[in-house]
């Protein structure tokens, strides 16, 4: 509150002034660089500080129910007699989505929508937060670093194996052949870099994890698959690049050590497709495909784009899917790379704004896409709009902040909603 008594020790500290509206923005913000999300029993708490302090400003009625729970069931037993079983009362906070007024104290469990990213209660618009410059000069140069690292262990380990005789006339064999160089891999992937940035033509705004795509839902690379995300995303008016191991364009290849794949005419064909159309990487042996279309989802494309911004926005007048360009389609979940590649809050920025998730549906004939996210979920304050006076026009001033906290148990979508008047 305003009219509060300063925090004892804040000052020095830093915090200046120590009380007030303009101390807890300060508060948060400083909370927002080391914490990500809050549980909802540290929303319940919030709540009720709240509701101590502003004690003559909140109506509990739209915020909070009590739901009643029989003690046994809260502790996972079903040994107890019916007489034996008591009852707690277990408050939680209710979604509350109800148009606040602009002078109104805000501590809600509110939806945003998720294509607008518009707080219904607070009508403050949240952002998607990604990555900054040097942030993503630091994601290129640890995935170098982690390319030639994996290159290392790869070619050490094919080292310690004794070869092996075939009978399918040495399929395979140079799938295994590296270089002694030890920087072989990171150089391979800064050379992947340096085409993207200097190719010419149309910019890739799709950015394709091919292995993931064509074997997805199969026990086997399945090419056809492929082909129909490459010509769904031409549809939605996408310039797709496909990221695929070398391995899996050659006429024959193992997919696991029972089984030997060989393409089809039609499997070739395809591929040749895709290398006439400029559409296909082909990722050399014993380097990881992941670091490729990792980085190419934060390329700058600095000839292709020639300074323009190639993110598709909202209001956009060809009926595009609106977010980030390139965006990156894959289902892999990346738990191998996150804990290496990043800190967690940049990881999730990469994360959330450029994957898109998919499913095939219908036969193999259809897919559908998960769109990547359209805010940031971070702890984030963003400013509300100013009132408007009866006339209808905006008065002056800013209106005061809304943050916005993630809840790791709450829905996707869901946040804690704070916003004390300034006034």
């Amino acid at each position: 509150r305003n009219d509060s008594n300063p925090v004892k020790g804040a000052e020095e500290i830093g915090y200046s002034p120590a009380h007030g509206t303009q101390f807890f923005d300060r508060l948060v913000s400083d909370m927002a660089n080391d914490v990500l999300e809050i549980s909802s029993s540290a929303a319940l708490k919030l709540y009720h500080a709240f509701k101590v302090g502003f004690h003559d400003a909140m109506d509990l009625s739209e915020d909070v129910v009590s739901l009643t729970k029989k003690k046994d069931e809260m502790e996972g037993t079903t040994t107890a007699t019916e007489g034996d079983i008591q009852e707690e009362e277990e408050e939680t906070l209710v979604l509350n989505n109800n148009q606040a007024n602009h002078d109104e104290l805000v501590v809600s469990r509110v939806k945003v929508n998720r294509t607008t990213a518009i707080c219904q209660r607070t009508n403050a618009t949240l952002r998607l937060i990604m990555l900054e410059e040097e942030q993503g000069q630091q994601l290129h140069d640890t995935l170098i670093q982690m390319a030639d690292a994996q290159y290392e262990a790869f070619e050490a380990k094919n080292k310690a194996k004794k070869p092996k005789i075939r009978k399918e006339g040495g399929v395979g064999n140079n799938d295994n052949k590296g270089s002694d160089d030890p920087h072989f891999a990171g150089k391979q992937l800064s050379n992947f870099v340096d085409w993207v940035n200097t190719r010419e033509g149309e910019p890739f705004t799709a950015i394709v994890d091919g292995a993931n795509v064509a074997y997805f839902g199969q026990g086997h690379v399945d090419y056809l698959q492929l082909k129909l995300m490459v010509e769904t995303l031409e549809n939605m008016n996408e310039n797709p690049l496909v990221i695929m191991p070398q391995k899996y364009t050659n006429s024959k290849f193992r997919v696991s050590s029972k089984f030997l794949q060989k393409l089809t005419p039609e499997d070739l064909e395809i591929i040749e497709g895709f290398e006439a159309k400029g559409q296909l990487f082909k990722v050399p042996a014993l380097c990881l495909d992941d670091y490729y279309w990792m980085l190419a989802s934060v390329s700058d494309q600095t000839v292709s784009r020639n300074g323009t911004n190639i993110d598709v926005p909202t209001d956009n007048d060809d009926g595009r899917w609106p977010g980030i360009r390139p965006m990156l389609i894959s289902n892999d979940q990346m738990r191998d790379h996150k804990l290496e590649l990043l800190e967690p809050r940049l990881f999730r920025r990469w994360c959330s704004s450029h994957i898109v998730n998919y499913s095939v549906k219908n036969n193999k004939t259809e897919i559908s896409f998960f769109a990547a996210d359209f805010f940031s979920r971070e702890i984030q304050g963003n400013p509300t709009p100013a009132p408007f006076s009866l006339s209808g026009q905006e008065e002056s001033g800013n209106g005061a902040t809304a943050w916005h906290f993630p809840v790791s148990d709450w829905d996707n979508h869901e946040r804690l909603c704070i916003r004390i008047p300034y006034h």
